[in-house]
């Protein structure tokens, strides 16, 4: 039996860390840029969203490849323990298509 990425979420929900800060966010494009369409990112952060300012690291994750490898969504398990551990914030850009691929 081959488990699709989404069933292996459902069955890992419950030991997935909880985490004050982990939300999609989206960054404004310059207004110089010919697309319009904001970069979509999420971000995960393992303390209180207060002290998100007084942060002085910040993990950038790229993940997947090829569209092979998926977005950030999908590896939420790998991100969270990541914020977890390091006690930094992590930002995982979802790179998506280029815009003349849509």
């Amino acid at each position: 039996m081959v488990l699709t990425n989404s069933q292996i979420r459902a069955l890992t929900y419950f030991e997935r860390p909880r985490l004050p800060v982990a939300r999609q966010i989206l960054l404004p494009r310059p207004a110089s840029s010919k697309h319009r369409k904001p970069i979509t990112a999420w971000l995960f952060w393992s303390r209180p969203e207060g002290q998100l300012d007084t942060a002085t690291d910040l993990i950038l994750d790229i993940p997947g490849g090829g569209f092979v490898s998926i977005g950030p969504q999908h590896h939420q398990e790998r991100l969270r323990r990541w914020a977890l551990v390091t006690r930094r914030p992590i930002l995982a850009i979802d790179y998506g298509k280029a815009p003349e691929c849509e």
